[in-house]
Order: structure tokens, then C-alpha cells, then sequence
């Protein structure tokens, strides 16, 4: 399992905005959302775990079941 931060370039807020409190986000946003979702989909060996879209990065936990299918493969 692994816990993954990617970060907008220059910690843009390409992804939404912090509004009362709560992440609302942008169209961009959710399309890295929807992405994140469909990984399991896309390899059939990865499972996800918990993950938050901020305004300028995401967090998630990833488990990759085999090393047989890997980022050669997907290409």
C-alpha cells in the first residue's frame, strides 16, 4: 500500500476552492476525482483506498496486488 500526494505545479488552484469550509470543486477538480475513481478500473490490479481532491493537491492510498502488470504495461 502506498499513501500518494500529487501536487499541482506551483501549487496552483487548479482543482476548486475552500469554501466554508468545505472543498468545492472546479470542473478540473472533478475530472482528477472521477480519474482517481476509474484506476481501479483501468488496472485490474490496484485497489484504492481513502482519498480527498484539496484545491491544489489529492491524497490517496493505493494497494498495487502484483508486480506482474506495471506501469510498462500501461503505457
Amino acid at each position: 500500500m502506498y499513501f500518494v500526494t500529487l501536487v499541482a505545479y506551483q501549487r496552483a488552484g487548479l482543482f476548486g476552492e475552500i469554501t466554508g469550509g468545505d472543498v468545492q470543486l472546479n470542473h478540473g477538480g472533478e475530472i482528477a476525482q472521477m480519474e482517481w475513481e476509474r484506476l481501479g478500473q483501468r488496472f485490474g490490479c490496484v485497489d484504492l483506498g481513502a482519498f480527498v481532491v484539496m484545491p491544489n493537491h489529492i491524497h490517496g492510498i493505493i494497494a498495487i496486488r502484483s508486480a506482474e502488470f506495471g506501469v510498462t504495461h500501461a503505457a
